[in-house]
């Protein structure tokens, strides 16, 4: 398999398009801010001349923490589907939530039985049932790091 690209990851991973649409959102926020002090007349105004100093550091802080655990999530995530061990699973769980769904699945590696969680975003991956047989790529040195391959391919 080749490794998912990036868009594919930021539209299926629950984790990596959380903190997208957080980084996002607050420059979204800023913006709005700005442009609202600009053209809103005096009230607005005042307000942005309070506010907007302490925005921007809460945009820069946000975006400080977010944008390298965004690019940390997509690293983790190719290099496990390039390099990783492939083995066979069973899915467990199947627990849609009103923005995710996530799939629990199964593995043994060298006699000891592993359980993952995969979240994903509605929309974005092909339905797994129940019993169904799907592939993990497992981490070299970590077991417990694993990921569904089915849930990343490009379809």
């Amino acid at each position: 398999m080749s490794a998912p690209t990036s868009r594919t990851i930021l539209w299926r991973d629950f984790l990596a398009s959380a903190l997208a649409r957080v980084g996002l959102g607050i420059w979204g926020f800023v913006i709005l801010f700005e442009l609202m002090g600009r053209l809103g007349g005096a009230q607005a105004a005042a307000i942005h001349r309070y506010g907007s100093a302490n925005l921007w550091m809460l945009a820069l802080g946000m975006s400080t923490l977010a944008l390298p655990l965004l690019l940390w999530r997509i690293s983790v995530i190719r290099r496990v589907l390039l390099e990783g061990r492939p083995l066979q699973a069973k899915v467990v769980q199947c627990q849609e939530q009103q923005t995710m769904c996530a799939v629990w699945v199964e593995y043994v590696l060298e006699g000891e039985t592993y359980q993952r969680r995969n979240a994903v975003r509605h929309g974005g991956p092909r339905r797994l049932q129940i019993g169904q047989q799907v592939t993990v790529m497992v981490a070299p040195n970590a077991p417990h790091v694993g990921f569904v391959r089915e849930l990343y391919e490009d379809s």
